[in-house]
C-alpha cells in the first residue's frame, strides 16, 4: 500500500476533510492557525477546520455506532477509559501475580504491552511466544484480561481502533473524502497502516501530512553544565518575542524538570522591562501534565481518606487542618497552628481522627471546628456497599472537607474538579467487577484510578511555549531551542517492553526494540525540528557534575552559533538569591531596648542562651521565638530525663539523709517495693503528658527507670560518706547583674564537714569542663553555688545513664567526696578564685541580658548544629557572604 504523503497547506485545503492528529495539541494549533489565516484574509466567518486527535475520533465514531449500528445480541461493548483498564488489570495482577510486589509498576507494563500489540497486530502465537518468566506470566495474564473484557461485554482503548473497523464499515460513506493523517511520527505502524487501508476502501483519499518545511537556520550551542541549557533557552526565548509570534522551547525530559522550570520562568519573566503588566504564565506556557494525585486539592482530599481509614502522622494532621482547602482566615489558622504546637509538645507523633478531636475538645472545647471534625468523624465505618454508592459518599465528604474554606476555587482549581468528578464517573461503570466494597477497597481503587489520569489545566495561547519532545513534534514555529542534545539523548538506549518476546519487537521495528530503531526515529524527530521553525537552536552541555557528555553526532553537520551565553543563574541559584535578596540589609543592631521588669522569666536558661549566643537569648526570652517540640520514635530524651527527676525528687524528700538510705538498702525486697511504689505514683502523672503507642512502652519505661535508680542507689548514693539533704527541688530566687532569676536547684547535700555540695542530675553525658571559661557553655551549676556562696565547696553533675552512672564536677578539696570508682572529680586549683571566676562572668552576662545585647555570635559551631533562630539570625546568610 502507498500512501499519499503531502505537506498540509491550511491555505489550499479541500472543502470536504478531516485532519487527524496524534494529540490534543497539534490540533488545536491546527485550528488556530487556521483561524489566524482566515481572519488575515478578511473572512468574516467561516467553518472551523475539522482536525481532532485520532483517539477522541474514535471514541466519536465508537459512540455514533452505537447509536446508529444494530446491536448483536449482548449488546455493543463498552468502552473502558485507560483508569478503567487499569483497575482490571490490578483485579487480574492480584488474582495471578503469585510474588504480588510493584503491582503499580507491572500494571504500568501491562497496559503498555497491551497498546503495543494491538497497535502491531500481534496474534496470540506471537505474544505466547515468549521464552522468560516474565513474557510467559503477560501471556497468562493477557489471556485472563481479555477473558474478562469478554464476559463483561467491554473494549479498551488499545482495542478500540480494530473494533471500529470491524463495526463502522456501514458509515463511512458519511466520512468527507480527504483524510489527513498528520503529524504522526511512526506512519508505518501496523494498525495505522491497517487503519488508512480500510478508509481508502470507500474511496476516501488518505494523507500522511506533515507542515511545510522552513528554510532554517539551524545552529548549535555549547554550554559549560547541562542545567545551565534551560535559563538560556527561556531567557533567548522571551528576547526573541519582539521578532517572533510562536517560540518554542523544547526540554526532553521536562516532565522531571517541571519545577526548575517554573522556577527559571517565574524569575527570567520579572527581569523582562513589561513584567509588571502581565504574570508570566500568560507569556510562557508550560506544557508537561501530571496525575490527578499530584495536585495539591486532589492529594489532600486522599490524605483525608487515609485519616479517615487509620492513623497519620501530626505532620499530616497539621498540613490538612491548616490547608487553605479546610481553613478560612488568619485567626481559625493560628488558632489551629496553636493546637498543634501543643500536641507536639505531648509528642503525639501518629492520631486517629477521633483522637484529634477528643484532643481538640479537650484543649480548644466544643465549636465549629469541633463540630466539622465530628461530622468527618460520623462519615467512618459504612460497611460494604456498591461502588456507586461509594461515590455518592465521597462527593458528600469531598463539600464537608471543602466547606471550611471560606474562599472560590480559582479556574485552575475548577477545572481540577471537574476532572475529578469525570473520573468519579468513569469509576461507576466498575460495579460489575467489584461488586461490594470495603472503605479501604474503595481508597485503594480511587488512588490507582487517579494515578492514571494525567491532566493539565487550560491555558490562554501564550507566545512562547515550552514542551516536551512528543508534544512538540509535527508543530510550526518562528523560533525553536531543543535543549539536551547530548549524545546520551540522542538516540535514546534500547528499551523494550519485558513483558514481550525481544526478538520478535526487533524483528518488527517496535519502539525501543534495537539500536537501529532508536536511531531512525531520533534522526526523524529532528530532521523534522530542523525544518520547523525560520530559526532553530539546538543545545548540548559538556557537563552534568561529575558526568562528561558529547554532543550527539546525528548534530554533526550543524555549525557553531555565536551565541553569547546570557549572564543568567540555575534555578537553584535563582532559589537562592530569591531568599537571600528578601533580607533587608540594615546597620549593625545588635542592642535591643533594656529589660524593663527586673524579675526576668526563665531562670537559668536566659544566662545559658546569652553565653551560647545573645541572639539566642534575646529570641528566645524577649521575643518568645521558642523552637517546636521535636517528635521522636518512643519517648522523647527530655520526657526520660523529667520522668528520672521527678523520681529522685520523690525519694530524698522522703529519705533527706545518707543514713535512711543505708537502712533501705539493708533490706533489697523492702527497697524494691518502696521504688516501685514511687516509680509507680509518677508513672500516673507521666502517662497523662506523655503519649506513647503501644502502651507496653510505658512498662518499658517503668523497668528501665526502676534499674537506672536502682543501681543509682546502691552505686553511688549508697557509696558516699554519711550526708543530709539541705533541700530538694526548691525554688529560690537570685540577684544578679540587675536581675532577679528564680533557681530551682534538683538537691543540695550537706557534707559531715558542714560544708554543700550541688547536684545537678543528667541523663546524658556531661563533663565539668562545661562550666569554665569566659562564656560556659553550662552556667546553671554555677549560678547555683551563688545561692549559698560561703557554704558552697563543690558542684556536681549525677549522671544517671545505665552504661556511665557516676558523679562528675568539681570540688574545693577530692577528698571532700569520696566515692571511689564511681566517680569522676576534679579538684579545683583555687576554690576561692574559681568561684570570684564564675561571680564575675555571670554578673557579666546577666547584666548583658539586662541591657538587651543580642548580637549573633555563637560559641561554636555545636551552638548552630541544633538552634531553631537560622532563619531569623540570617547566620548561615552572613557567612556565605562573608565567604
Amino acid at each position: 500500500m502507498t500512501i499519499d504523503s503531502v505537506y498540509l497547506d491550511i491555505t489550499a485545503l479541500p472543502a470536504d476533510l478531516l485532519v487527524l492528529t496524534p494529540n490534543r495539541r497539534l490540533a488545536a494549533w491546527l485550528d488556530r492557525d487556521y483561524d489566524s489565516w482566515q481572519l488575515s484574509c478578511g473572512t468574516r466567518s467561516w467553518a472551523r477546520l475539522n482536525a481532532v486527535p485520532l483517539e477522541q475520533w474514535l471514541q466519536q465514531w465508537y459512540a455514533e455506532i452505537c447509536l446508529l449500528v444494530p446491536a448483536p445480541e449482548h449488546g455493543h461493548p463498552r468502552l473502558l477509559s485507560s483508569a478503567q483498564s487499569a483497575l482490571l488489570w490490578r483485579q487480574v495482577l492480584e488474582q495471578h501475580w503469585e510474588n504480588g510486589q510493584d503491582i503499580d509498576g507491572l500494571v504500568a507494563l501491562a497496559q503498555q504491552a497491551r497498546a503495543l500489540l494491538c497497535r502491531w497486530r500481534w496474534q496470540p502465537a506471537q505474544w505466547q511466544a515468549g521464552d522468560k518468566l516474565e513474557q510467559i506470566e503477560f501471556a497468562r495474564w493477557h489471556q485472563a484480561y481479555s477473558q474478562l473484557l469478554r464476559s463483561q461485554r467491554c473494549l479498551d482503548q488499545p482495542a478500540l481502533a480494530q473494533w471500529v473497523m470491524e463495526q463502522g464499515s456501514v458509515l463511512r460513506a458519511g466520512l468527507p473524502r480527504n483524510i489527513y493523517l498528520h503529524g504522526f511520527n511512526d506512519p508505518d505502524e501496523p494498525q495505522l497502516r491497517q487503519f488508512m487501508q480500510w478508509l481508502e476502501q470507500d474511496g476516501i483519499r488518505v494523507h500522511a501530512s506533515a507542515i511545510p518545511p522552513k528554510q532554517s537556520r539551524c545552529e548549535i550551542v555549547t554550554l559549560p553544565q547541562v542545567d545551565d541549557q534551560f535559563a538560556q533557552a527561556i531567557h533567548w526565548a522571551l528576547q526573541q518575542r519582539t521578532n517572533a509570534a510562536r517560540i518554542g522551547v523544547v526540554i526532553p525530559n521536562l516532565q522531571a524538570q517541571r519545577n526548575r522550570v517554573r522556577t527559571l520562568c517565574r524569575h527570567l519573566w520579572s527581569l523582562q522591562p513589561d513584567a509588571a503588566d502581565q504574570h508570566w504564565s500568560t507569556i510562557i506556557n508550560i506544557t508537561a501534565a501530571q496525575t490527578l494525585g499530584d495536585y495539591p486539592l486532589v492529594s489532600q482530599l486522599l490524605l483525608w481518606l487515609r485519616g479517615l481509614a487509620g492513623e497519620l502522622s501530626l505532620q499530616e494532621w497539621n498540613l490538612l487542618l491548616t490547608s487553605p482547602y479546610s481553613c478560612a482566615g488568619e485567626s481559625e489558622w493560628l488558632r489551629r497552628d496553636g493546637f498543634f504546637q501543643w500536641l507536639r509538645a505531648q509528642n503525639l507523633k501518629a492520631l486517629r481522627l477521633s483522637a484529634v478531636r477528643e484532643r481538640w475538645l479537650q484543649r480548644c472545647g466544643d465549636d465549629e471546628t469541633s463540630t466539622w471534625l465530628g461530622q468527618l468523624q460520623s462519615l467512618q465505618s459504612r460497611g460494604r456497599q456498591p461502588i456507586v454508592r461509594w461515590i455518592q459518599w465521597f462527593n458528600r465528604f469531598m463539600a464537608l472537607v471543602m466547606s471550611r474554606q471560606g474562599r472560590s476555587l480559582d479556574s485552575e482549581e475548577f477545572q481540577l474538579q471537574q476532572r475529578l468528578l469525570e473520573t468519579l464517573g468513569q469509576l461507576q461503570e466498575l460495579h460489575d467487577w467489584l461488586g461490594d466494597i470495603d472503605f479501604d477497597r474503595f481508597r485503594r481503587t480511587l488512588e490507582e484510578a487517579l494515578k492514571n489520569v494525567q491532566f493539565q489545566p487550560q491555558t490562554e495561547t501564550a507566545p512562547i511555549q515550552i514542551m516536551g519532545v512528543l508534544e512538540a513534534a509535527g508543530l510550526a514555529f518562528d523560533r525553536l531551542w531543543v535543549c539536551e542534545m547530548e549524545a546520551v539523548n540522542w538516540p535514546q538506549s534500547v528499551n523494550p517492553n519485558p513483558l514481550l518476546s525481544r526478538p520478535l519487537q526487533r524483528a518488527m521495528n517496535m519502539p525501543g526494540a534495537s539500536p537501529e530503531r532508536e536511531l531512525q526515529y531520533a534522526t526523524r524527530l529532528l530532521a523534522g525540528f530542523q525544518t520547523a521553525a525560520d530559526h532553530v537552536m539546538f543545545s548540548w552541555g559538556e557537563m552534568q557534575g561529575e558526568t562528561e557528555h558529547t554532543c550527539s553526532a546525528l548534530l554533526n553537520t550543524l555549525v557553531a552559533s555565536p551565541f553569547q551565553i546570557a549572564d543568567v543563574a540555575s534555578a537553584e541559584q535563582i532559589q537562592f538569591e530569591q531568599l537571600h535578596d528578601s533580607i533587608e540589609v540594615l546597620p549593625a543592631d545588635v542592642l535591643g531596648t533594656p529589660v524593663a521588669d527586673q524579675h526576668a522569666k526563665g531562670g537559668s536558661g536566659i544566662i545559658k542562651s546569652q553565653s551560647l549566643c545573645p541572639f539566642k537569648a534575646f529570641a528566645e526570652y524577649r521575643l518568645n521565638l521558642r523552637a517546636e517540640d521535636e517528635l521522636a520514635d518512643g519517648i522523647k530524651a527530655s520526657d526520660r530525663g523529667s520522668l528520672l527527676h521527678k523520681v529522685m525528687e520523690m525519694i530524698w524528700r522522703e529519705l533527706q539523709d545518707s543514713a535512711a538510705l543505708a537502712a533501705l538498702l539493708q533490706d533489697e525486697p523492702k527497697l524494691d517495693t518502696w521504688l516501685n511504689n514511687i516509680i509507680e505514683r509518677e508513672m500516673q502523672g507521666f502517662r497523662q503528658q506523655v503519649f506513647l503507642e503501644p502502651q507496653a512502652l510505658y512498662d518499658l519505661e517503668r523497668l528501665r527507670t526502676f534499674n537506672i535508680v536502682r543501681r543509682w542507689l546502691q552505686e553511688c548514693d549508697g557509696q558516699r560518706e554519711p550526708f543530709n539533704i539541705v533541700q530538694v527541688e526548691k525554688r529560690r530566687a537570685l540577684q544578679i547583674g540587675g536581675l532577679q532569676l528564680d533557681l530551682a536547684v534538683d538537691r543540695i547535700d550537706q557534707l559531715q564537714s558542714g560544708d554543700y555540695v550541688i547536684v545537678d542530675y543528667k541523663s546524658g553525658d556531661k563533663d565539668h569542663k562545661a562550666w569554665i571559661g569566659e562564656r560556659p557553655e553550662e552556667p546553671q551549676l554555677p549560678l547555683y553555688t551563688l545561692l549559698e556562696p560561703d557554704k558552697t565547696k563543690g558542684v556536681l553533675f549525677g549522671v544517671l545513664k545505665p552504661d556511665a552512672l557516676t558523679y562528675k564536677g568539681l570540688l574545693q578539696q577530692r577528698d571532700l567526696f569520696a566515692l571511689g570508682k564511681n566517680s569522676a572529680l576534679k579538684q579545683a586549683d583555687d576554690w576561692h578564685q574559681q568561684m570570684q571566676d564564675w561571680q564575675k562572668t555571670l554578673e557579666r552576662l546577666a547584666e548583658e541580658y539586662r541591657q538587651g545585647r543580642a548580637e549573633v555570635s555563637p560559641l561554636n559551631d555545636n551552638t548552630c548544629t541544633f538552634c531553631h533562630l537560622a532563619a531569623v539570625c540570617r547566620v548561615n546568610e552572613v557567612a556565605h557572604d562573608r565567604d
